[in-house]
């Protein structure tokens, strides 16, 4: 893993020194990982794209600030995760889901099995995009991104025991809703 830090700072510093080569190479390594995050934190893919690409944006303009002490990840993370609270903020956005995405399960043409997989996962979506803010943001990085309860503590500015309760509730919440909304469904 620290080859890897080493390797994505030595890649920021020459991004900020405006080697295209750099930021496209560090872009192609990371591009998936951003993106699913973005995906996942807002749980509306155009919004996600919006996030994704300021983030890109904002790491380009401030990679003579990235510490090699973090990852990449968790730093381009945290970055993605900021521009999200401020959308919020500024947008006071509260329907992340729109009734389109909603319906797409509905008019697929697909095998049984198919069907009711995309509808669990369509339901866990709506449920996680219920969640609490901090819940949301703990459990996807937890589940989703992999990272350990410390990294998220750091990422999140909270106690690793914090993160850990938060991530307990929210697992708590989505096995009773996601019981509660697919009782009897396979």
């Amino acid at each position: 893993m620290s080859s890897q830090i080493d390797n994505d700072y030595e890649l920021l510093q020459k991004v900020a020194k405006g080697d295209s080569k750099a930021f496209e190479s560090l872009y192609l390594k990371h591009k998936a990982a951003l993106f699913g995050f973005c995906v996942y934190l807002t749980g509306e893919n155009m919004r996600a794209q919006d996030i994704y690409q300021d983030t890109w944006i904002r790491i380009s303009e401030n990679a003579n600030t990235y510490q090699a002490r973090n990852s990449f990840k968790a730093w381009s993370f945290q970055i993605a995760r900021n521009l999200f609270l401020n959308q919020i903020k500024r947008d006071k956005w509260e329907d992340k889901i729109s009734d389109d995405e909603l319906n797409k399960v509905a008019d697929a043409a697909e095998t049984e099995k198919e069907y009711f997989d995309k509808e669990k996962n369509q339901i866990l979506a709506e449920i996680v995009n219920g969640l609490p803010e901090n819940q949301r943001v703990a459990i996807v990085l937890f589940l989703v991104e992999d990272l350990e309860h410390s990294q998220i503590a750091d990422q999140m500015k909270l106690t690793v025991n914090h993160v850990k309760v938060l991530i307990h509730r929210a697992k708590q919440s989505l096995e009773k809703e996601f019981k509660g909304r697919y009782h009897g469904k396979t």
